[in-house]
């Protein structure tokens, strides 16, 4: 499973040059020359509403570079959660809506939560979830009344659903696509504050999936909510939005290589 995409790597190269011509600014030395295949996001960790730089070489520790507010970025803070390579980074708010949580995925697909603070020295790492996401093709995270993880898997046709409740992440759910999953999205379609989740299904006949969280005997259940047939073949990556004011939702397709 590759994440570091054309698109990631444009953006890569666009922070590059950014930097290099906008600010006169030697990059730090982890930021250049990463072998393998190289992840960057940006996210807030400490809640100062500036973009600190997350980054890995697809391997080994991952630097966490702090935004000084001033276009240069602090030595890297380090963390080293697994020998494994780093699959994909996550920012998202699980713990708190002001700063940015760190979800890892490595090759084994177990995922980490990096709690963080200020100045990330006393964040921890949460134990491992292992095992829950081997073979995933794709991950997300939304939030639909709690923060959630979605995991789809060509292979079992289904989806896999972690949520964070007060208590820590609860059992997993798995919902059937009956077709092999290939990329999976959250987004607020109805504009409530709750994510809908999107999945990109089949081979020959592709659909997207629309599941949503709905009232079921006084609880809280992921249901099918509606299938588009796309009329398209062979594709596995999609971004979704409305990116049309005639429409209610356009979709762009695409795939690596």
């Amino acid at each position: 499973m590759n994440h570091f995409s054309p698109f990631s790597q444009l953006r890569y190269l666009l922070l590059i040059l950014l930097f290099w011509l906008g600010c006169g600014m030697v990059l730090p030395d982890t930021l250049s020359g990463a072998p393998n295949d190289p992840l960057l996001e940006a996210a807030d960790v400490n809640g100062d509403r500036y973009s600190d730089l997350i980054f890995s070489t697809g391997s080994g520790a991952i630097a966490i570079h702090i935004n000084q507010q001033n276009g240069s970025f602090a030595l890297p803070q380090t963390l080293i959660p697994q020998s494994a390579p780093v699959g994909a980074i996550l920012p998202t708010t699980i713990t708190n809506k002001t700063k940015d949580d760190l979800l890892f995925f490595y090759p084994s697909n177990a995922a980490f939560e990096f709690k963080k603070n200020a100045d990330l020295v006393t964040g921890a790492l949460e134990s491992a979830i292992q095992g829950l996401g081997a073979g995933a093709e794709a991950m997300a995270v939304g939030y639909a009344s709690v923060p959630v993880v979605a995991m789809g898997f060509s292979g079992s046709q289904t989806i896999a659903l972690l949520e964070r409740s007060s208590l820590g992440w609860d059992a997993p759910t798995v919902l059937a696509a009956k077709a092999p999953v290939w990329d999976v999205r959250f987004l607020d379609l109805e504009q409530d504050g709750s994510d809908e989740l999107l999945a990109l299904c089949g081979m020959e006949k592709q659909s997207l999936l629309i599941y949503k969280k709905t009232t079921r005997l006084a609880r809280l259940e992921w249901k099918l909510d509606r299938q588009i047939d796309l009329k398209l073949t062979g594709y596995r990556h999609f971004h979704a939005g409305q990116w049309n004011k005639e429409s209610g939702l356009d979709l762009f397709l695409w795939n690596e290589g």
